[in-house]
């Protein structure tokens, strides 16, 4: 498993305000869900974002650390189940499938291409 290079967790979060803290309580970064608006309305235009949905981005934000530390056990307990199994890895099973996401997924949050 590879050194991340992220703000380590925990994240915190009011609203749509997403932040972590330092060891002596200062602030290391925050970071502001904003809500999408449009000035003057034109008939059909999209709707921006919402409160709601702001907030519940910022939710999913603050949850990133424990949502990669997930993500790195399971690619760990998916990987070293064909060492004891012997599955053949051709792809076409559930277990290749979801190791093949985790994968991706880790990748991408660690800000490489999928």
């Amino acid at each position: 498993m590879s050194e991340s290079k992220h703000t380590k967790g925990p994240y915190l979060r009011d609203g749509a305000l997403v932040y972590a803290l330092n060891e002596d309580g200062t602030n290391r970064f925050c970071a502001y869900v904003q809500v999408g608006f449009v000035e003057q309305p034109r008939r059909g235009a999209a709707v921006r974002t919402t409160t709601e949905e702001a907030q519940a981005t910022a939710a999913l934000f603050a949850a990133a650390p424990d949502l990669l530390a997930a993500l790195e056990e399971a690619e760990e307990g998916l990987a070293s189940s064909y060492q004891v199994c012997d599955y053949p890895a051709n792809g076409r099973s559930q277990q290749d499938r979801a190791l093949a996401s985790v994968r991706a997924a880790l990748a991408r949050a660690k800000g490489g291409d999928v």
